[in-house]
């Protein structure tokens, strides 16, 4: 890690492109393979608060579908850096930068742990609104929930969100940087830094996701207002990391109307690949086992013995409620195939609100990860 302190040492004498480039190798050289810096971005942060070290996760266009609906196994690999200039201006050392930087990275790109923790906020937020996503095919459509996704992910990994007795960590002290994790957390959580006041609890307040969700399911009647309101987010925003994120959004607002909607439904419909096209996937992967699955997720409700239990059945659930919600909105159902699978998605709905209100069901973990005042 030595090289890595060093690398820091240099970009706070010298921010210049050669030295941000050196970190991003020294980076890719220390991880072995298992994840990839694509860049090292420093941004002169002036007005705004600081942000400290963000670690962007890349996520493939076609990862949004999977990570909402397919549930397969996603590890993040790739990321970007930034670094905020004031990060340099407050009592923090090297080292305890170097800590940082590798926490945030190390909790981004270890595993299948981000991507599981998103997913299960995605099932809470489903099941507390007592609705479920209707996936659109539109690319501009996907634009809007990546960043509420990324946020998240952000936020989630963030050593600023870790809990506050948390002042440790099994892989800094590894590559020996324990020391340095905690001192540098007792500088961060000793009000030297504005907005990072050691409270009894640091849940980040997913906000965003629940922003982007909304949007998502009512781009018509919300599309001018959220550009607006885009807009706005960006001259408070220091990022450039976020601002580049909210850019996309709002270009993707702007293209969607009822002609590119329409357009990009029907070439998906007509011209995709039978793996790649949603509605051939509900129609010949979804249906045909969803109503048998019924039974079997009726009895994981009824016999639920711990929280993972719990949280295993809602995300099952909820995937199946999606694959129903896309087939009733489907244009030709007939009255006797729409009552059928209406009556499927009412008795799964059901089961859902019973699950809830299991006492196994962890509200103190779960029940509070949205925050709608914020």
């Amino acid at each position: 890690m030595n090289e890595i302190i060093q690398c820091i040492k240099n970009i706070q004498d010298n921010p210049v492109p050669e030295n941000l480039s050196d970190l991003k190798d020294k980076l890719n050289a220390c991880t072995n393979g298992s994840s990839e810096c694509t860049d090292v971005l420093y941004t002169t942060n002036i007005d705004h608060m600081s942000f400290g070290v963000m670690v962007f996760p890349l996520i493939a266009p076609d990862s949004i579908r999977c990570i909402l609906i397919n549930g397969e196994n996603i590890h993040i690999h790739k990321y970007i850096l930034e670094l905020d200039s004031k990060i340099f201006e407050y009592l923090l050392e090297a080292d305890e930068i170097a800590a940082i930087l590798m926490y945030n990275i190390y909790h981004m790109t270890n595993g299948t742990r981000p991507i599981e923790r998103l997913r299960s906020a995605i099932d809470i937020y489903f099941a507390t609104a007592e609705n479920q996503l209707h996936i659109k095919e539109s690319i501009q459509y996907q634009k809007i929930l990546e960043l509420g996704l990324i946020d998240t992910l952000v936020k989630f990994t963030n050593c600023l969100y870790a809990d506050p007795d948390v002042l440790t960590d099994a892989y800094l002290d590894s590559v020996e940087l324990g020391e340095s994790f905690t001192t540098a957390i007792s500088k961060l959580f000793g009000n030297q830094i504005p907005g990072t006041e050691n409270t009894a609890s640091r849940s980040p307040k997913l906000v965003i996701l629940d922003w982007c969700f909304r949007l998502y399911a009512n781009v018509k009647t919300e599309r001018i207002p959220a550009i607006n309101q885009l807009k706005r987010s960006k001259e408070l925003q220091p990022s450039a990391l976020y601002n580049s994120l909210i850019d996309k959004a709002i270009d993707a607002l702007y293209k969607i109307d009822t002609d590119t909607f329409v357009n990009e439904a029907y070439d998906a419909l007509c011209y995709g690949s039978k793996q790649d096209n949603l509605f051939h996937q509900t129609k010949h992967h979804g249906l045909d086992t969803v109503d048998e699955d019924f039974y079997e997720f009726l009895a994981r409700t009824q016999n639920v013995e711990s929280d993972d239990d719990a949280m295993y059945a809602l995300k099952g659930i909820n995937i199946r409620l999606s694959v129903l919600d896309d087939y009733l909105h489907k244009d030709g159902l007939s009255e006797e195939e729409y009552g059928q699978w209406s009556d499927i998605y009412n008795k799964y709905t059901g089961i859902r609100d019973d699950l809830i209100k299991n006492d196994k069901f962890d509200h103190s973990v779960y029940g509070t990860v949205f925050n709608y005042n914020s």
